[in-house]
């Protein structure tokens, strides 16, 4: 049963992590933009586009949680939470956008076939941008509810299911070629190592928040749980887009041969 405990109290607690996290966000595109001034331009608009994305995000959120302390507080949690229904919008355009990169940056740097996971799963991660704008707009019109919630409960579970596939695929792909590439060029090892640890770091991060959001979610379908770790999800994406985009953004040897 929702109530006033599992519900506002923990988006109170998601909410205070997912400030912190869009705090050390802010300050990563900050040194971003003062230590690769002459980044490509393309990097530079990805990062300020991600941002601001997150900073509505931010808004969305805080919104909600001022909402349901003024409205819900002390009454039993069965009112809608329309804001929801942006911040399932723009976490949907923020997590597409850094699968996309990274979806990118295995199509550009692996040889065929290895390519074509690049591909494939760009085009898993537009599919679920997709979903995602359309559960959001519904959630948007109707506020999000418990009801609600459990109409759109399959493609829910899909979409979450799907976002742990996606980083677990490009990081399998890019840890299996480049640990391949370690074995026959000793003279690139170091960097290989470095690659290596900033994928392993990027994927498994994500996919820890997503597989967190997708059981509590398939666990507890009644109450509102899981967005406590939700609300964050989109920020952990932001945090390992700019951790990855630094040293991936400036010209890298060729590792394709």
């Amino acid at each position: 049963m929702a109530n006033f405990y599992n519900t506002v109290g923990a988006l109170e607690i998601g909410t205070s992590f997912s400030l912190v996290l869009f705090g050390i966000m802010t300050m990563q595109t900050y040194m971003y933009w003062c230590r690769f001034e002459e980044d490509r331009p393309a990097f530079k608009v990805l990062v300020t586009v991600v941002w601001l994305l997150e900073l509505g995000h931010t808004i969305a959120v805080s919104r909600e949680l001022y909402r349901a302390m003024l409205l819900i507080s002390g009454a039993t949690a069965s009112r809608a939470y329309p804001s929801f229904g942006v911040v399932t919008i723009l976490s949907g355009f923020i997590t597409t956008t850094v699968q996309l990169f990274f979806s990118y940056r295995v199509y550009t740097a692996l040889p065929s076939p290895y390519r074509l996971v690049g591909a494939l799963t760009a085009l898993v991660a537009l599919a679920r941008c997709g979903t995602s704008t359309y559960i959001g707009a519904a959630a948007v019109a109707g506020g999000l509810d418990v009801a609600q919630s459990q109409r759109y409960s399959h493609i829910i579970t899909v979409l979450l299911a799907s976002a742990v596939a996606i980083d677990v695929v490009i990081a399998a792909a890019m840890l299996g070629f480049l640990g391949r590439k370690r074995e026959h060029s000793r003279r690139l090892m170091k960097m290989i190592d470095h690659m290596m640890l900033i994928t392993l770091r990027t994927g498994l991060m994500t996919s820890i928040a997503a597989v967190a959001v997708l059981i509590l979610y398939v666990t507890m379908p009644r109450n509102y749980i899981h967005l406590s770790v939700f609300v964050c999800l989109a920020k952990i994406y932001s945090n390992s887009l700019l951790s990855a985009c630094a040293p991936f953004s400036r010209t890298a040897p060729d590792l394709t041969d």
